[in-house]
């Protein structure tokens, strides 16, 4: 059989398989023209569309509505409705689809800047379809407005009718396929339109391809670039960078190799604390990784998770900010803690919340970090940055933080801390401290000014004392050991801040 023969017998098969029924593949080659029009027939009966049709979902309602447009020849669009609880759950109680010639134009804020604007394309339009589920257990059509003010699509011209386009799966996944092939786009879509029998049958137009792809590649860079920094305080209070890593997901594989990577850039040294967030693959890896890491969670990332976990409270109620603050900072004893916690859940109405239990679970790894590096970072990176250009601008911050860092050991060797009382103690830390540790420390010691002092005991080297702020309801029992020079205050303030304070 020669080439012009196989090719009559494809076209006789292809026919054949569409009288007799057969459904067709876009791989047959294109769609003989007998039975597109008896498709176009078939989906003309199935979108009569008439008061009192019922529909399961608001999707459906939906659906049906835009085959009915694509018919007529308009595009549509959700417009207003309300969603209430019905049948235990909050769904839509009735919804209006309209025209998207629907309503006018308002004034362009912007019209002393814009030199070319936007053609208008709404007109005022009434069509509209508008369903309830009020009065029935199923969306019910209640409104149905079918004339339009404007000129209607011709069938040719409904392609590009926004709400007729869409890409399926199928040519989602030939997309993806051919640009990573490094096939151009004018030749991909070109291949698949010559598949089903031209532009106008592909369901979508070439600015719809160009821009799924480009959506495909932001969400891969999102999600295929994540970006992992190990960052510090160093003796300035200034937030430094340690290492960055780019890591291609978040398995606890992949920690368990960042942390054995950072490791050994330290020649072996590991940190004494480190600080996270609530990511459980990251909890697994530096519990088998790093075992004697002291491994706490950070109270940023927490109010984070609790603007996003407890949304709701946060907007009905103003002062559930300074409740929940007031429970991480304001508490000493871990039964003060507990009663305001306690008091909290009741006010707001979160005892069976599980992200708030889960948090209070966790209550013994909170811990304070002085400074968030993401606000720094955003500064100088964006997603949207090919990775070279993301490189020159990360190297661009780690060298201003060293020039940070460079200029306040400068201004500490070059000067000293102006005394208000030229004390022996404030003499001794400036001389040992740089300006910003002896600004916290000074601060400190005004406060113990109001403090009193009682010795309550000693047992060999170790001396306790209670220490009473009148700004405090409880006293604090500050324990020193001569011996060992080390001090232990039962506010544990040292340990969660770094520096001893009274906490008035």
């Amino acid at each position: 059989m020669n080439a012009e023969d196989a090719i009559i017998a494809k076209k006789r098969k292809r026919v054949e398989r569409s009288e007799a029924g057969h459904p067709y593949h876009p791989d047959q080659g294109p769609r003989p023209k007998k039975a597109r029009a008896e498709e176009k027939r078939d989906r003309d009966k199935e979108v009569i569309l008439k008061l009192g049709i019922e529909f399961e979902t608001e999707q459906d309602a939906y659906d049906f509505y835009n085959n009915y447009a694509c018919v007529v020849g308009f595009s549509i669009r959700r417009s207003k409705g309300h969603k209430g609880d019905k049948d235990g759950s909050r769904k839509w109680l009735d919804r209006v689809f309209c025209c998207s010639c629907e309503g006018i134009l308002g004034n362009d804020k912007r019209d002393d800047n814009v030199k070319c604007h936007r053609p208008e394309t709404r007109c005022g339009c009434l069509a509209e379809m508008k369903i309830s589920c009020r009065y029935s257990e199923k969306y019910c059509v209640v409104k149905f407005v079918s004339e339009h003010t404007h000129v209607l699509a011709s069938p040719r011209k409904r392609i590009f009718l926004r709400s007729q386009r869409s890409i399926n799966l199928a040519q989602a996944v030939k997309a993806e396929l051919a640009d990573s092939f490094g096939i151009a786009l004018r030749a991909s879509v070109g291949l698949m339109a010559r598949r089903v029998g031209g532009l106008d049958n592909l369901g979508f137009i070439p600015e719809d391809y160009n821009n799924y792809l480009r959506t495909r590649r932001t969400e891969e860079m999102k999600k295929g670039r994540l970006f992992a920094l190990f960052v510090g305080v160093n003796h300035h209070k200034q937030t430094i960078i340690f290492g960055a890593a780019l890591l291609y997901d978040e398995t606890s594989e992949t920690f368990m190799w960042l942390f054995d990577s950072f490791q050994k850039t330290m020649f072996g040294k590991k940190p004494q604390t480190i600080l996270t967030n609530q990511d459980a693959a990251m909890a697994k890896a530096l519990a088998s990784q790093w075992p004697e890491t002291h491994h706490h969670l950070c109270v940023r990332h927490m109010y984070q998770n609790a603007a996003k976990n407890l949304k709701e409270v946060f907007g009905r109620y103003n002062t559930f900010v300074a409740d929940f603050s007031s429970c991480v900072y304001d508490h000493d004893y871990e039964d003060d803690f507990l009663d305001a916690w306690d008091n909290m859940l009741d006010k707001y109405y979160l005892k069976n919340n599980s992200w708030s239990q889960r948090q209070f679970e966790l209550r013994e790894k909170w811990a304070l970090r002085s400074e968030s590096m993401n606000s720094q970072i955003k500064w100088y990176i964006t997603y949207n940055y090919d990775l070279l250009r993301f490189f020159h601008q990360f190297q661009r911050l780690v060298d201003d933080r060293r020039f940070e860092e460079l200029r306040a050991d400068f201004k500490a060797t070059q000067s000293k801390p102006s005394l208000e009382y030229p004390v022996e103690i404030l003499k001794h830390v400036a001389s040992v401290y740089t300006p910003a540790i002896f600004k916290l420390f000074n601060h400190e010691l005004w406060l113990t000014w109001d403090c009193e002092l009682h010795k309550d005991g000693e047992v060999g080297f170790v001396v306790k004392y209670k220490v009473i702020s009148p700004r405090k309801s409880r006293q604090h029992i500050v324990q020193f050991d001569s011996l060992a020079s080390t001090m232990m205050c039962s506010c544990n303030k040292f340990e969660f801040v770094g520096i001893y304070v009274p906490m008035p």
